[in-house]
């Protein structure tokens, strides 16, 4: 310890320059976790309170929270097979040698117009120009000791990528599926305008149907993520 208390006395301007760095890495690692795409999107669903289907009113900003369903079609998943009305894809392989890191190879992205539902009613979720975060929820690997399935297999190649390396072994790959599954309940903010539910191709008791979506100055927001459903009514 008198060694320690010694080495402290001779050298403060190393400890200083010492802590100075450490206090500039947590002030990195803060501002990239609170600006990440995730935090922003977290906290603007947080904060706006949720409005029952029911409740919406034209030309009104509001949260509301339901489960999913089609309007018409149905997508599938590409790699599980979810019936879906979005889904995202990322698929990254792993490059350089000592100083590797994770590049994307394929970023497959596809949504359609869908239904929310609540206890309060429907409306329709107009899916153009949203911002989003969604829970990857089905993951999988490839490797040097770990091939492909038939199924990864067919989807690489369906976006002419190849799951080998120049020498035949098997690229570093990982595969990550985030989707909105039919039936899964999601939260969407965004500007409330009433349509005529026919436009839809949709039977309701009522002529017209409360439509979220963007609007000239803000995306629509939307997630699947537990903390972004919590309700706090209105």
């Amino acid at each position: 310890m008198e060694d320690l208390s010694q080495w402290i006395t001779d050298n403060p301007d190393t400890i200083l320059l010492t802590l100075g760095l450490l206090i500039m890495a947590c002030v990195v690692i803060f501002i990239a976790l609170y600006f990440s795409k995730k935090a922003v999107i977290m906290r603007t669903l947080q904060k706006q309170p949720k409005t029952a289907i029911s409740s919406l009113q034209e030309n009104q900003k509001a949260k509301i929270i339901g489960k999913a369903k089609p309007i018409s079609e149905i997508l599938m998943a590409p790699l599980s097979g979810r019936r879906c009305v979005y889904y995202n894809v990322i698929v990254e392989k792993k490059t350089g040698g000592k100083n590797s890191h994770w590049k994307d190879i394929i970023n497959d992205e596809k949504a359609q117009d869908f239904i929310l539902e609540s206890y309060s009613g429907e409306a329709i979720v107009k899916m153009k120009d949203y911002k989003s975060y969604f829970v990857a929820d089905k993951k999988y690997k490839s490797g040097h000791f770990n091939d492909p399935d038939l199924k990864l297999q067919n989807y690489l190649e369906l976006h002419k990528q190849n799951s080998l390396d120049f020498f035949g072994f098997n690229k570093t790959l990982r595969y990550k599926e985030a989707i909105i599954e039919v039936g899964e309940s999601v939260a969407v903010m965004g500007f409330v305008k009433f349509e005529h539910s026919s436009n839809y191709g949709i039977e309701t008791s009522y002529s017209k149907i409360p439509v979220v979506q963007s609007d000239a100055k803000n995306q629509l927001i939307i997630s699947d993520d537990p903390k972004a459903l919590i309700e706090k009514q209105v």
